[in-house]
């Protein structure tokens, strides 16, 4: 499963995450599209690392980026047509790499 907070996942769930890692220079270099795209195809690359899910708050990347980047990175996992959500509790939803489908609040 990729998640944002990949030791808190495993904390609370006992489940293992992986992270996509925002690289320094970006951040440094104000590089606000690189930021961005690295989250543009996130389905190739979860199926690349051998992953089926991703854990995604709107929460998310309010650490290392700025407000109008957390908010397009949202947007496009929100729309990317690469995940199927399958669960929505709070700020969280657990998408499936696989083909889009309607997001319902609780169980699918």
């Amino acid at each position: 499963m990729l998640s944002y907070d990949d030791p808190l996942l495993y904390l609370y769930s006992g489940h293992r995450g992986n992270y996509l890692p925002m690289l320094p220079r970006w951040w440094y270099a104000e590089d606000h599209a690189k930021i961005v795209n690295a989250y543009r195809d996130l389905g190739a690359y979860c199926k690349s690392r051998g992953l089926s899910y991703v854990y995604f708050t709107t929460e998310d990347m309010s650490r290392e980026t700025g407000e109008d980047d957390r908010k397009a990175i949202e947007q496009l996992v929100r729309s990317s047509a690469a995940l199927t959500p399958l669960y929505t509790a709070g700020i969280g939803t657990v998408y499936q790499i696989g083909a889009r489908s309607q997001v319902v609040a609780g169980v699918r």
